[in-house]
């Protein structure tokens, strides 16, 4: 769940040694076993690396952090949580891991000046709205994702490689895009069944 933690001067969360359950580096808060990047503060500044245990960003961590303009994300990464990197305006291109199997629902939403996303083969699902309203001129969807929800890829005014995106939908959602609705409300499954 998402921490309510919003504070466009926070720099730093501390946390009790004697805690059990979280713990914080650098300012940054994590569960205890350092898996789950739980909240990096608004306030910081600058370029920022996840640590090599995280293997999950939790929903919001990143939420709102405008000043940070850079992040590398670790190979051992494989879920992206719903909003984690909303609101991060200065992020302007992200080279996801390829251990990552999922970004959920508006990770990257409102990140206006991310023109370049590496989305990793192994990728297999994308929920809704997962980069709206972002800065992308051009994205590549590898043929190992399965599911797609729609409003992916809206307000997206950037982004120009439409043809190639329509193509690519096509092979690895096995489904025919129809040219005249753009790409901004696509959105595609293998399995019907498969929950968000």
């Amino acid at each position: 769940d998402a921490l309510p933690i919003y504070c466009d001067n926070l720099t730093q969360v501390l946390v009790s040694g004697e805690n059990p359950y979280f713990r914080s580096v650098d300012g940054v808060l994590y569960n205890n076993a350092m898996t789950n990047l739980r909240k990096y503060p608004a306030g910081k500044s600058g370029s920022f690396t996840v640590p090599g245990t995280v293997t999950e960003i939790g929903s919001q961590a990143f939420y709102g952090s405008d000043l940070l303009t850079a992040v590398s994300l670790p190979t051992g990464l494989t879920y992206i949580r719903s909003g984690a990197f909303s609101g991060c305006t200065g992020l302007t291109q992200v080279n996801i891991p390829q251990g990552v199997t999922t970004i959920s629902d508006s990770a990257f939403y409102g990140c206006t000046d991310l023109a370049s996303v590496t989305l990793p083969h192994g990728l297999t699902t994308i929920y809704s709205g997962a980069f709206a309203d972002s800065g992308l001129t051009e994205i590549t969807v590898p043929a190992s994702v399965t599911r797609m929800d729609g409003g992916v890829f809206s307000d997206c005014s950037a982004l120009t490689q439409r043809q190639p995106l329509a193509q690519a939908i096509e092979e690895s959602c096995g489904v025919e895009v129809a040219r005249t609705r753009g790409i901004h409300s696509l959105g595609c499954r293998h399995n019907a069944d498969m929950d968000n």
